[in-house]
């Protein structure tokens, strides 16, 4: 029997942490399919009620069997952002691939317009040599702390989607059986927490104004030792 150690996550009180996170161990179901996914995803969910009977758990991804966690996967999630010229809809996920910059290309524009170009598959982000940075619509964006960007338009986004906001309000307990913290860094399920944990401090707006006054506020959300942590790509 496989077993596998992931994060869940939660709105913290703490001022220096708002997006609170602990590990949890459950039986793990490996596959690529929906049907494996889920497994896990109910195995994982059945661990966190273990510890905290009767909490309200969503799981935030195209696997989660719950509609709201499917519409708050970053791949469904919509975005609207001002090129300079007109506003520009995509995903979540389609502006922070497309946004990455590489020794030898992006950023990859092309993806916030073009849906037949899989996010996370599209061949020129493997192809560019090592990464260096973000852009978007000519904007550099600080890859320290290194969860800041994705953060960053997530939670734009999420401020956009007023009603599906509202509905996370129901829920405690954040998990996404897509993430390894192994082999990534940003996590959708993290992004809502520390959403929800700026909107009961009463703070959303005032440090999610602009991208700089969100980096300037993030800055103090991170442990020194993650502040130098090597960067990984998504």
């Amino acid at each position: 029997m496989a077993r596998a150690t992931r994060p869940y996550y939660y709105a913290n009180n703490d001022l220096s942490n708002l997006a609170g996170s602990s590990d949890i161990n459950f039986e793990y179901f490996s596959g690529f399919s929906k049907e494996q996914k889920i497994k896990s995803i109910e195995s994982m969910h059945r661990e966190i009620l273990a510890k905290f009977n009767n909490a309200k758990i969503l799981e935030i991804s195209k696997a989660s069997t719950n509609y709201l966690g499917q519409k708050l996967s970053a791949f469904n999630l919509t975005l609207n952002l001002n090129n300079g010229l007109h506003d520009v809809k995509a995903s979540v996920e389609r502006f922070f691939q497309g946004s990455k910059k590489f020794q030898n290309g992006g950023p990859f524009e092309e993806l916030f317009f073009d849906y037949t170009l899989h996010p996370k598959r599209y061949e020129r982000l493997k192809e560019s040599g090592d990464f260096i940075g973000f852009e978007l619509f000519g904007k550099s964006y600080s890859t320290t702390p290194t969860t800041y960007f994705y953060d960053w338009l997530y939670i734009t986004a999420l401020k956009q989607n007023k009603a599906l906001a509202i509905e996370l309000s129901e829920y405690e307990f954040f998990t996404d059986i897509e993430f390894n913290p192994k082999k990534s860094f940003s996590c959708q399920a993290k992004s809502i927490a520390l959403f929800l944990g700026l909107q009961k401090e009463g703070i959303l707006e005032q440090a999610t104004k602009d991208a700089d006054s969100f980096l300037e506020f993030y800055k103090t959300q991170i442990k020194k030792d993650e502040l130098f942590s090597l960067f990984s790509t998504s």
